[in-house]
């Protein structure tokens, strides 16, 4: 399996119950206060990417990032989109970045 792949599906699955979802901020908590994304146990889409991928810039957290922008265009950013949009659209950006990663 792709690094990449394998980091969206891993980042999919932090945020897929709703109260591990988040917005505004990268990571919460516990108690709902922000936190750094180590010590997070709820994320916004990219505070996930970055959770899952131990770190920033590295390739396979690039190309993720690449198939989760090329998903939404890039007239907004992916926290904007997860700021603006609902859970389960945002499941389903995850959804559609996972199955052209998987080509």
């Amino acid at each position: 399996m792709k690094p990449e792949l394998e980091l969206l599906i891993n980042a999919r699955k932090l945020i897929e119950n709703p109260e591990c979802w988040t917005q505004g901020v990268f990571a919460c908590d516990e108690d709902g206060f922000v936190t750094d994304i180590e010590e997070g146990v709820c994320f916004c889409s990219m505070g996930a990417i970055i959770r899952a991928d131990g770190g920033l810039g590295n390739e396979s957290y690039i190309a993720a990032f690449g198939a989760m922008q090329s998903v939404i265009g890039n007239s907004t950013s992916i926290s904007r989109f997860n700021d603006t949009h609902t859970h389960a659209e945002v499941l389903a950006m995850f959804d559609k970045a996972i199955e052209r990663l998987s080509k």
